[in-house]
């Protein structure tokens, strides 16, 4: 997909609108390597926009074992 920018758009407000996280606005950057290095955007520029891969499945802690419990840290004394 491509978005042509407008007025008051940056790489941050783009990310946050088309991933919903504003943080992968390097998404966009590493997908765009015609955009000034100062990050700066003119109006009508074109912004490539790419499917995020998807994301890894979180990998479960293991349970503790049978029998154990948890105790806290020993205090410093």
């Amino acid at each position: 997909m491509e978005h042509q920018v407008k007025k008051g758009d940056t790489l941050y407000r783009l990310a946050g609108h088309y991933y919903g996280n504003p943080l992968k606005w390097t998404v966009l950057r590493d997908a765009n390597p015609h955009l000034p290095k100062d990050l700066g955007l003119d109006v009508g520029d074109v912004v490539y926009v790419p499917d995020l891969p998807p994301a890894k499945p979180a990998v479960p802690k293991p349970a503790p074992a049978s029998g154990a419990t948890t105790a806290p840290p020993p205090s410093a004394a």
